[in-house]
Protein backbone atom coordinates (compact mmCIF):
# COMPACT_ATOMS: atom_id res chain seq x y z
CA UNK A 1 0.00 0.00 0.00
CA UNK A 2 2.69 2.27 0.75
CA UNK A 3 4.25 1.51 -2.71
CA UNK A 4 1.13 2.32 -4.34
CA UNK A 5 0.58 5.29 -2.71
CA UNK A 6 4.37 6.71 -2.93
CA UNK A 7 3.92 5.81 -6.83
CA UNK A 8 0.52 7.35 -6.70
CA UNK A 9 1.83 10.82 -5.36
CA UNK A 10 4.86 11.16 -7.68
CA UNK A 11 1.92 11.24 -10.38
CA UNK A 12 1.80 7.76 -11.87
CA UNK A 13 -1.91 7.13 -13.05
CA UNK A 14 -3.94 4.31 -12.33
CA UNK A 15 -3.99 1.93 -15.40
CA UNK A 16 0.11 2.22 -15.80
CA UNK A 17 -0.23 1.04 -11.96
CA UNK A 18 -2.54 -1.66 -12.31
CA UNK A 19 -0.44 -2.71 -15.26
CA UNK A 20 2.41 -2.89 -13.50
CA UNK A 21 1.49 -4.91 -10.44
CA UNK A 22 -0.43 -7.19 -12.73
CA UNK A 23 2.72 -7.78 -15.23
CA UNK A 24 4.67 -9.63 -12.13
CA UNK A 25 1.81 -12.12 -11.49
CA UNK A 26 1.57 -13.09 -14.39
CA UNK A 27 5.15 -14.08 -15.12
CA UNK A 28 4.46 -15.85 -11.85
CA UNK A 29 1.99 -17.84 -13.46
CA UNK A 30 3.54 -18.24 -16.80
CA UNK A 31 6.97 -19.86 -14.93
CA UNK A 32 4.77 -21.60 -12.12
CA UNK A 33 2.84 -23.13 -15.39
CA UNK A 34 6.18 -24.05 -16.93
CA UNK A 35 7.53 -25.63 -14.26
CA UNK A 36 4.53 -27.39 -13.29
CA UNK A 37 3.33 -28.78 -16.97
CA UNK A 38 6.44 -31.53 -17.77
CA UNK A 39 5.71 -33.55 -14.21
CA UNK A 40 2.27 -33.47 -14.73
CA UNK A 41 2.07 -34.73 -18.43
CA UNK A 42 4.52 -37.57 -17.27
CA UNK A 43 3.09 -38.77 -14.60
CA UNK A 44 -0.59 -38.45 -16.35
CA UNK A 45 1.35 -40.77 -19.44
CA UNK A 46 2.62 -43.29 -16.37
CA UNK A 47 -0.97 -43.57 -14.87
CA UNK A 48 -3.00 -43.66 -17.74
CA UNK A 49 -0.64 -46.72 -19.21
CA UNK A 50 -2.39 -48.74 -16.69
CA UNK A 51 -5.84 -48.83 -18.53
CA UNK A 52 -6.72 -50.93 -20.41
CA UNK A 53 -8.00 -48.59 -23.05
CA UNK A 54 -5.64 -46.32 -23.32
CA UNK A 55 -6.11 -43.09 -24.42
CA UNK A 56 -3.53 -39.82 -25.36
CA UNK A 57 -3.48 -37.20 -23.88
CA UNK A 58 -4.48 -33.94 -25.78
CA UNK A 59 -3.18 -30.08 -24.98
CA UNK A 60 -6.45 -28.72 -24.68
CA UNK A 61 -6.89 -29.20 -20.97
CA UNK A 62 -3.42 -27.92 -20.27
CA UNK A 63 -4.18 -24.95 -22.17
CA UNK A 64 -7.84 -24.32 -21.19
CA UNK A 65 -6.16 -24.59 -16.85
CA UNK A 66 -3.59 -22.15 -17.59
CA UNK A 67 -5.54 -19.81 -19.26
CA UNK A 68 -8.53 -20.23 -16.22
CA UNK A 69 -5.32 -19.82 -13.92
CA UNK A 70 -4.55 -16.32 -15.72
CA UNK A 71 -7.84 -15.04 -15.96
CA UNK A 72 -8.51 -16.05 -11.94
CA UNK A 73 -5.15 -14.52 -11.25
CA UNK A 74 -5.86 -11.51 -13.40
CA UNK A 75 -9.11 -10.79 -11.88
CA UNK A 76 -7.99 -11.07 -8.08
CA UNK A 77 -5.02 -8.76 -8.21
CA UNK A 78 -6.89 -6.54 -10.66
CA UNK A 79 -9.28 -5.93 -8.32
CA UNK A 80 -7.56 -6.04 -5.52
CA UNK A 81 -4.92 -3.51 -7.14
CA UNK A 82 -7.91 -0.95 -8.48
CA UNK A 83 -9.21 -0.83 -4.68
CA UNK A 84 -5.74 0.47 -3.48
CA UNK A 85 -5.09 2.81 -5.92
CA UNK A 86 -8.75 4.42 -5.04
CA UNK A 87 -7.69 5.21 -1.37
CA UNK A 88 -6.29 8.28 0.26
CA UNK A 89 -2.68 8.43 -0.38
CA UNK A 90 -2.20 10.64 2.81
CA UNK A 91 -3.44 8.06 4.93
CA UNK A 92 -0.52 5.65 4.32
CA UNK A 93 2.24 8.67 3.82
CA UNK A 94 1.54 10.98 6.70
CA UNK A 95 4.66 8.81 8.70
CA UNK A 96 6.76 8.76 6.31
Amino acid sequence: MKEIAIRKTLGAETSILLKELSKQYVFFCIIGFLIALFPVYYLLNLWLENFAFRIDISIIPFVMGFFMLLMLTLLVVLSRAYLATKVDVLKYLKYE
